[in-house]
Formats: C-alpha cells, sequence, structure tokens
C-alpha cells in the first residue's frame, strides 16, 4: 500500500516511519493517528497543537482494544500500562467500555492530577522525537539512543529542517517542546488524502497486531468501540425454530426456552470474534444470558 505524493513533499520519510524494522512497539501507529484526530476535532484550521493533547488522543484509542478485546501490544508497549492504571485511578469515572469522547474529556479534565500525569507524561519522553527519526537518519548516527541525547538531537533537527525544501519536517517544537507546529504544506497533504493515510495507518497498525495477537480472529474490527448491533434476523430465525420444536432446552442450563423467554447469546462471546453470524448465535433464556459472563462455556 502507497501513499500519494504531493507538491515537493519527501513522502518517503512519512512511509518509511511505518515500514517493518523501524517499528517495536505500537506508539508512532498511535500517535500519527492522534495528530490526524487532533487536526479533524479542530477543523483543521490549527497547525500547533499541544503535545499532552495528542498523547491523551492516543490513549482513548487504545482504550477499546486492551479493555474490551484484550489484545496484547507487545511486551515492550506501556499503552496498556498507562490505560489500565487510568481506569483505576478514575476512580470508576471510567469503566471498560466507556466512550472515546467520555476518555479524553476525562483525561484532559484530570490531567494535572500527578499519578495521571505521570501515565501521560511518560510517553512525551521519546514519541513525539523518535516519530520523526526517518527524517535523520543519517544526522543522528553515533548520536547516544539513550534520552534526552537523541530527542534533543531530534528537536533540533525538526526546527532547523521545518523549512528545508528537501527534509520539509512534518513538524516542529513549540513552547519548550510542549507542542508542535504542523508544517503548512504537510497540512495541506492530510486535508487531501486524510481518509487515505488514515487507512495506511491501520493498515500497518493491523499488521502489527496481528502479529502480537496470531490467534485472535478479525482484527480490524477490535480496534473500535463495538457498532450498534441488530439480533432481530437470528431472532426471528430461533422464534420458528422454537415454534416448531418445543422442546428446545437452553445449552447452559438445560431448561426448556418459551418464546415468551427467549433471549440470544453468543456462543464465542462477541468480544473474541466480533461479529454477529448466526453460527455462533444461540438461544437460550433471558436470565442465563444476562448472568453468563464474557468466558467460553464449558465444552462438554
Amino acid at each position: 500500500m502507497q501513499i500519494p505524493n504531493f507538491q515537493n513533499l519527501p513522502i518517503g520519510y512519512l512511509s518509511a516511519t511505518f515500514q517493518r524494522g523501524r517499528v517495536t512497539n505500537s506508539y508512532k501507529y498511535y500517535w500519527f493517528l492522534a495528530i490526524l484526530q487532533c487536526l479533524k476535532r479542530n477543523n483543521f484550521g490549527t497547525q500547533k497543537i499541544d503535545i499532552q493533547d495528542i498523547i491523551i488522543e492516543m490513549l482513548g484509542n487504545v482504550w477499546y482494544p486492551i479493555h474490551f478485546y484484550r489484545l496484547s501490544f507487545g511486551k515492550q508497549d506501556k499503552l496498556a500500562n498507562a490505560v489500565l492504571a487510568i481506569k483505576n485511578l478514575s476512580n470508576g469515572e471510567l469503566e471498560a467500555d466507556s466512550k472515546q469522547n467520555e476518555i479524553i474529556a476525562f483525561l484532559k479534565i484530570k490531567k494535572q492530577d500527578k499519578a495521571i500525569q505521570k501515565q501521560i507524561t511518560f510517553f512525551n519522553k521519546y514519541v513525539p522525537y523518535r516519530f520523526l527519526s526517518t527524517w535523520f537518519v543519517n544526522e543522528i548516527i553515533g548520536v547516544s539512543g539513550r534520552s534526552p541525547a537523541r530527542e534533543i538531537a531530534l528537536a533540533s533537527l525538526a526546527n532547523q529542517h521545518f523549512y528545508d525544501s528537501e527534509k520539509i519536517s512534518f513538524y516542529r517544537f513549540l513552547n519548550e517542546n510542549k507542542s508542535i507546529e504542523i508544517h503548512e504544506v504537510w497540512l495541506e497533504y492530510i486535508v487531501k488524502n486524510f481518509a487515505i493515510l488514515e487507512g495506511f495507518c491501520y493498515w500497518h497498525l493491523i499488521k502489527y497486531l496481528q502479529k502480537n495477537n496470531p490467534n485472535v480472529p478479525n482484527i480490524a474490527d477490535k480496534l473500535f468501540a463495538p457498532q450498534a448491533r441488530n439480533l432481530n434476523k437470528a431472532k426471528k430465525f430461533w422464534k420458528d425454530y422454537i415454534t416448531n420444536h418445543q422442546a428446545t432446552n437452553c445449552i447452559y442450563s438445560a431448561q426448556i426456552i418459551s418464546l415468551q423467554d427467549l433471549s440470544i447469546d453468543h456462543f464465542l462471546p462477541w468480544s473474541f470474534v466480533a461479529h454477529d453470524q448466526l453460527w455462533n448465535l444461540v438461544p437460550t433464556t433471558k436470565a442465563v444470558n444476562s448472568s453468563k459472563n464474557n468466558s467460553l462455556p464449558k465444552l462438554d
């Protein structure tokens, strides 16, 4: 999958950022997606974005994949640790199924809280700088990989080459490295190709997550909160079946299921398969369905 060229932008640097071998965790994917989303939230009306706001957007993006679908982001990735800690620190204000806008609003209000700020600022140290490393591969040869030497060098190079006709750094750092400014030509490129760039990033992210979750199906549908689901067809099917087979038993409780007490359940939990195909939908009683947990039933 390729991204389009545009004017004299060095598109190759952006494309190379997501190449296999340059990525050891999910940060670069979620950092770029968060930048796109922050720009879109502001109707592309500003080039300047607070770095903490970008990180908050990142945390909002990974909330469902981690809490609801329990995806693994890899051994080195700390995003899971951060959102799990934030949920505990929220004292019940945030749940596993909280909406992304609720999570982002909560974090923006609470970001001055020391414990929550610690979870956010952890990602300040490396992610904003190392995202730009493909722009300056040759320039940072020999610079220590230990923070803060490489980060200082990358910030300086990004600012130095912001108006470089060959490099055109994607963004530069402002306000003592507390915010970034997207280059105006890069912003124009994003506005024109937003859907392509978003899809390009998700494509690489899905490949990364598939590698870390080899036994989990349907990764692409587990990056977001589940959409409203319609089980009407399945319910009609089982109503017709029970009408003609009135001794149909619940596979969990062995109770006979009546039409009045019919409920539809996912045999393999929805959070695992992330679909509503008929083969995985079974009839049960309302009481059993409401009490059944989100785990595999005993297969015997």
